[in-house]
């Protein structure tokens, strides 16, 4: 399976991951069965970046 091209935070890589699960060559993502956890680890992320 070849390498998706580009920043893993970038919006082409984004789409270009989505057309490729949407295409069954990737995986699903796993279900989020802990919402508060998720969104913590989305602040941390964002509060992270310069």
């Amino acid at each position: 399976m070849g390498k998706i091209k580009g920043a893993a935070d970038s919006l082409e890589y984004a789409i270009a991951r989505d057309q490729l699960i949407r295409r069954r060559v990737l995986p699903e993502d796993e279900p989020i069965h802990d919402l508060n956890a998720y969104w913590k680890q989305i602040e941390s992320c964002v509060h992270a970046q310069p």
